[in-house]
């Protein structure tokens, strides 16, 4: 089921970089990019692989517009929901299989899941300011990594080295954008500008990679950071794009519904970055909405198809239903959708690029 994108060993020699040298931001070059699509016949197309939700299907009480989807090593599906302290697990056909953990404090306990991601030999199970559970394949529990963080995303690597982005509150890492988590537990942190090392709050981010680069995106911002890996970690570039769908919008703190970026991946199309941004047609009033109408409603989604290597849009989609995420460990895309009085589904969604560079590839 998955369409997994393999990495090569050089993520080893990564990771020893990063243990060896500390990381500022004094390299890094901003680049002006437009975001207006460079490619006039690309469509990108999504092709519904599986569809979780309703009113009769046993485990779909963990459906809801914060569920987190990943695939892992043995292709099981594993849904979380933050209103869950367990992992609801499912085979490649939607059916239940059973649910993993309860509330509580103890091995295998959880209070309020953020997230659950996976590598070749670990299941991550991620919490809301308490830290990381880590569980072996067969969901036995190996450790628990206690640090102050609240993270909805993550990006494991074939070492099953842990990438975070975004704030860990302690002496050591806040300030800075990037943290390595070793299947050990020991923590690195990267990317605070040595001259004026800010220690307070970063924002929420997400990321991806491939063997040598990471690309991170800022939730409320369309710019893109460039790490390279090797031969130091570093953020080369930040491309600063402009994209005229996204600027439309009021951005201001007050304002609800707004726009913001949902997640990232990488595939060999390139990168995927799906945003939600209002509905036009949205009702008029307030964030009280968000309880009280069809989250799609709100919100519509997108996708940029984006060059890895330039930053420039490759193809755009736009569709009624928001996207709430990617699924880790394969190529999919999440979209939410209410039907039938509120009964909520999500779809995982394969996008693919058709017509011009997809003819030539």
């Amino acid at each position: 089921m998955p369409r997994r994108l393999r990495h090569s060993a050089a993520f080893a020699l990564w990771v020893v970089a990063l243990l060896a040298a500390p990381l500022g931001l004094s390299g890094q070059e901003r680049v002006f990019v437009s975001g207006a699509v460079t490619c006039a016949d690309c469509v990108i197309a999504m092709d519904t692989v599986l569809t979780l939700g309703g009113l009769d299907a046993e485990g779909s009480e963990v459906v809801s517009y914060s569920t987190e989807v990943v695939i892992d090593s043995r292709g099981r599906i594993l849904v979380t929901d933050r209103d869950f302290p367990e992992i609801f697990v499912f085979d490649s056909d939607g059916r239940l299989l059973r649910t993993v953990g309860r509330r509580g404090e103890g091995p295998g306990e959880y209070q309020r899941i953020s997230h659950v991601n996976a590598g070749p030999r670990y299941i991550h199970v991620f919490e809301y300011h308490t830290g990381r559970t880590v569980l072996d394949l067969d969901f036995g529990f190996v450790r628990r990594d206690r640090f102050a963080g609240q993270f909805q995303q993550s990006y494991v690597m074939e070492s099953d080295e842990v990438v975070l982005m975004g704030n860990i509150r302690s002496a050591e890492s806040a300030g800075h954008l990037l943290h390595l988590i070793g299947p050990s537990g020991d923590i690195r942190s990267y990317g605070a500008d040595e001259s004026t090392v800010y220690r307070g709050n970063v924002g929420s981010a997400v990321v991806t990679g491939s063997a040598d680069t990471l690309w991170s995106l800022d939730r409320r911002s369309t710019d893109i950071y460039r790490w390279e890996v090797l031969p130091r970690p570093r953020i080369a570039e930040i491309w600063d794009r402009t994209v005229d769908e996204w600027e439309g919008h009021d951005h201001s703190a007050s304002a609800w519904p707004r726009p913001t970026v949902v997640d990232v991946m990488r595939d060999e199309y390139g990168l995927w970055i799906a945003w939600n941004a209002p509905d036009p047609n949205r009702p008029p009033g307030g964030g009280v909405l968000i309880n009280t109408e069809p989250h799609q409603t709100l919100f519509d989604g997108w996708v940029d198809l984006v060059d890895p290597s330039t930053g420039e849009t490759i193809a755009r989609y736009h569709g009624d239903d928001s996207l709430i995420g990617v699924v880790r460990g394969a190529g999919y895309l999440i979209a939410y959708h209410e039907r039938e009085a509120g009964v909520p589904y999500i779809h995982l969604l394969d996008p693919r690029l058709t017509g011009g560079l997809a003819r030539r590839q």
